[in-house]
C-alpha cells in the first residue's frame, strides 16, 4: 500500500494533459495561443484548430466550455467573438502546465515582476465597455436616421397623393 505522498508523487509523475477537465485544457490551449500569437483567442479562427487537436467535439460544445470559464472567471468575452484570460485563467492554465511538466512558450510574457506588465482585467474590461457604448451609440443614431427617413417616406406619399389628385382635376378640366 501505498502513503499518500507516494500517491502524490506518482499522480504528479503519471499526470497528462487528457487527465483534467476538458476547460483545463482549453485554458493550456489559450494560454499558448496567446504566448505564441500575441493575439486573443478567437472562435471563429483558433477554436477550430482546438477542435481539430481533439479538444472537443464540436462548435457548441467549444462555445459552452467558454461560457462555463466566463462564469469561474477565467476568461472574458472581448470583442467579435474573442476570448482573452484573466489573471485566474493564465494562473490556472500555468498550474496544469506545470503538473504536466510542461513550459510557457513565451514565459517572458508573464514579465519580470510576476504578470504585472499583462494588461490588467480591468483595462480589459473598460475596453470592451468603450467598445460597446460606441455600438449603441450607433444603433441609437441608426434608428433614429430610420425613424426620420420613414416620417420623410409618409410625408413624400401624401405630396405624391396631392400631387396625383390634381392631375386628375386638371385632367377633367381639360377633357
Amino acid at each position: 500500500m501505498l502513503g499518500r505522498k507516494d500517491e502524490t508523487t506518482m499522480a504528479k509523475t503519471n499526470l497528462t494533459l487528457d487527465q483534467p477537465k476538458k476547460e483545463s485544457y482549453l485554458l493550456v490551449f489559450m494560454l499558448n495561443h496567446e504566448d505564441s500569437d500575441s493575439t486573443p483567442f478567437k472562435l471563429n479562427r483558433d477554436g477550430y484548430d482546438f477542435i481539430r487537436f481533439g479538444g472537443t467535439k464540436d462548435y457548441r460544445s467549444l462555445q459552452s466550455m467558454l461560457q462555463t470559464l466566463k462564469r469561474k472567471g477565467c476568461v472574458v468575452n472581448g470583442s467579435y467573438g474573442s476570448w482573452i484570460l484573466t489573471a485566474k485563467g493564465v494562473k490556472d492554465a500555468e498550474h496544469w502546465m506545470k503538473l504536466c511538466d510542461r513550459k510557457r512558450v513565451k514565459p517572458s510574457l508573464a514579465g519580470k515582476n510576476g504578470g504585472k506588465d499583462r494588461t490588467s482585467l480591468e483595462e480589459k474590461l473598460a475596453m470592451v465597455e468603450a467598445e460597446l457604448d460606441g455600438l449603441r451609440v450607433e444603433i441609437t443614431m441608426a434608428n433614429h436616421t430610420n425613424e426620420y427617413l420613414d416620417e420623410q417616406n409618409n410625408l413624400l406619399r401624401e405630396e405624391n397623393s396631392k400631387l396625383k389628385k390634381k392631375i386628375e382635376l386638371i385632367q377633367q378640366l381639360l377633357a
